[in-house]
């Protein structure tokens, strides 16, 4: 069986985090919870790596370079530090979520019609609250022949120019460039198997959504 190194173990486990922010990303309160998770655990992943460095030849000088130099003037790393402070002694981070709803009943696009949903008890609902919600909006005759579609977009105060789960992965993409090149430093024929950086950095990201029947 292959060895695994502490921090590469604590790599999947972020990998596995960032995996469950997304899957929850319609339900508030369930993203909020994953999300302080994988913002407390990506710290971990350097401070394991610190911990064991009389396993790291040249301990200073690679950490030099391939942390503190590098992401220094990253924006994100910088936030995700901050971050992390914030939720374990503050409490969690001021997010906010744009949220769409449209129902569709017929095959042209101009025929959907758009709910009025800016109100902080639907922006915190899940998706099943939601589709209850579009539901008594529309006749029943209606609402049995349409669907739902739900369009999210999580933004933290912050940083408010980039969606939340884009600029985790960014984070996790920059942590797991970390790991990796670790393992190269400590063996040049050693290649890391782990979960693949979902991103190489952080654009834009348009919203999320998903659709489901009203009834």
């Amino acid at each position: 069986m292959l060895h695994r190194k502490p921090w590469e173990r604590r790599l999947e486990d972020l990998a596995h985090a960032l995996q469950n922010c997304d899957s929850t990303y319609f339900d508030p309160e369930l993203f909020r919870r994953n999300t302080n998770y994988f913002l407390q655990t990506a710290r971990t992943v350097t401070f394991i790596v610190q911990k064991n460095k009389e396993q790291i030849p040249d301990f200073d000088n690679w950490y030099r370079n391939t942390v503190v130099e590098p992401w220094k003037d990253d924006k994100f790393m910088e936030w995700a530090k901050n971050a992390r402070n914030t939720i374990e002694k503050e409490g969690d981070l001021e997010a906010c979520s744009v949220l769409r709803l449209r129902l569709i009943f017929s095959y042209l696009e101009e025929d959907d019609i758009e709910i009025p949903c800016n109100s902080d008890k639907l922006l915190k609902s899940s998706t099943d609250k939601l589709i209850q919600f579009s539901r008594d909006q529309l006749p029943s005759g209606i609402s049995r022949a349409s669907g739902i579609r739900v369009e999210r977009r999580w933004v933290v105060s912050n940083l408010p120019s980039s969606e939340l789960l884009h600029a985790m992965g960014y984070v996790y993409s920059r942590i797991y460039e970390c790991v990796s090149a670790l393992a190269s430093h400590l063996d040049p024929w050693f290649q890391l198997i782990t979960a693949a950086p979902p991103v190489s950095s952080a654009p834009e990201y348009s919203p999320q959504n998903t659709s489901a029947g009203v009834r």
